[in-house]
C-alpha cells in the first residue's frame, strides 16, 4: 500500500484469483451442469464472504509481519505509534475558537 492506499496487484492477485474461485463456485458448478436456473444460497454465500475475508486479513497479517523484519527499529515504532488506536482522530477534530485554535478565511493561508 501507498500512501493513496493503492493495492499493489501483482501482490495481492494470486489471493484475489483464489478469492474469486471460491466466491464463484456454485455459480460455475451451476454453468458447468447447464442448469436452466440458479438459487443463490445465502447461508453459504454469508460463509464464502467470511472466509474470504479471514484470507484477506491473513494475507495482509502476514505481509505486515515481513515488513516489520525488514524495516529499522525506528521505523518499527512509528509504525506501532501510527497503528495505535485514534491516532488519526486530530485528523477530524474540530479546532475549539476558545483554545485560540479557531482560524477564519482571512487569517487561514496554506
Amino acid at each position: 500500500m501507498g500512501g493513496l492506499s493503492i493495492a499493489n496487484i501483482c501482490q495481492t492477485a494470486e489471493l484475489e484469483y483464489g478469492n474469486s474461485i471460491l466466491a464463484m463456485e456454485d455459480l460455475t458448478n451451476a454453468i458447468y451442469n447447464q442448469e436452466s436456473s440458479f438459487q443463490v444460497d445465502e447461508s453459504k454465500q454469508n460463509k464464502v464472504i467470511t472466509q474470504v475475508k479471514k484470507n484477506r486479513q491473513t494475507f495482509y497479517d502476514q505481509y505486515k509481519n515481513d515488513l516489520e523484519k525488514e524495516i529499522s527499529p525506528l521505523v518499527q515504532r512509528q509504525l506501532e505509534l501510527l497503528s495505535e488506536k485514534g491516532a488519526s482522530s486530530w485528523l477530524t477534530s474540530l479546532p475549539l475558537k476558545e483554545y485560540g485554535f479557531l482560524l477564519n478565511k482571512q487569517e487561514f493561508h496554506d
